[in-house]
């Protein structure tokens, strides 16, 4: 949420460089058109951090390569800026929020082709400073994960890897810089979203690959409750 509001961005299809965001008023009233986006990507992480909006990373679809690219969106000027690159491009990052930082855990880089590698590096940026700082690396390197946070730790369920999908879920202690693993969820699936309402954390949707003869996805529309 953005000054009360449900912004939805992204590509608009796979062959193009142009990016749409639309915004959902709290009352419902129904979505309207944003400012476009610099750059359309998919796979990005985004965020709500300090009153503005914080898309990393993504996919740039016309060529299939990931960017280091932070966009900021500004809600009171109507207008994307540019913020400090992430140390590599990487695809399918998670990004949250918390006590006005900016987490980014994990992802992956190059897109598609050669050198595709899963990355478990972690890095937080506090917006005011602009410079993003390393942290404790996730136990395993992930892309597409659903990520939320809860009481100063940050929980990061499932994701993709080395062309398997994962049950796993790793919690990240901001206070210490240190993670830890919990129950697994009962599928392993990436593109998952995560969310904490009034204290308790749910884990929704997503998919996992059928792998061959058969190919495609297998869509997801379970909702669980994780207790830490």
């Amino acid at each position: 949420p953005t000054d009360g509001r449900t912004v939805l961005i992204g590509s608009r299809d796979f062959a193009t460089t142009e990016g749409q965001a639309v915004a959902l008023a709290a009352d419902g009233g129904g979505w309207s058109a944003l400012a476009p986006l610099p750059q359309g990507r998919a796979g990005v992480g985004v965020a709500a951090c300090q009153g503005k909006l914080y898309m990393l990373g993504g996919s740039i679809m016309k060529n299939g390569h990931a960017a280091d690219a932070l966009d900021v969106y500004d809600p009171q000027r109507a207008q994307w800026s540019t913020g400090p690159a992430y140390p590599f491009p990487v695809m399918g990052p998670g990004l949250i929020a918390e006590e006005d930082r900016l987490y980014a855990i994990a992802g992956s880089s190059n897109a598609f082709g050669n050198g595709f590698s899963f990355r478990p590096e972690v890095h937080v940026l506090d917006p005011q400073v602009g410079k993003w700082e390393r942290l404790a690396a996730k136990p395993r390197g992930r892309e597409s994960m659903g990520i939320t946070v809860l009481d100063g730790k940050i929980f990061a369920f499932g994701g993709r890897a080395d062309g398997g999908y994962h049950d796993t879920v790793d919690i990240y202690d901001i206070k210490t810089d240190s993670w830890s693993s919990d129950t697994p969820m009962p599928v392993g699936k990436a593109w998952l979203d995560a969310c904490t309402v009034d204290g308790r954390i749910f884990a929704l949707g997503g998919a996992y690959g059928r792998g061959a003869p058969q190919g495609g996805y297998v869509w997801i529309d379970d909702l669980h409750e994780f207790v830490p």
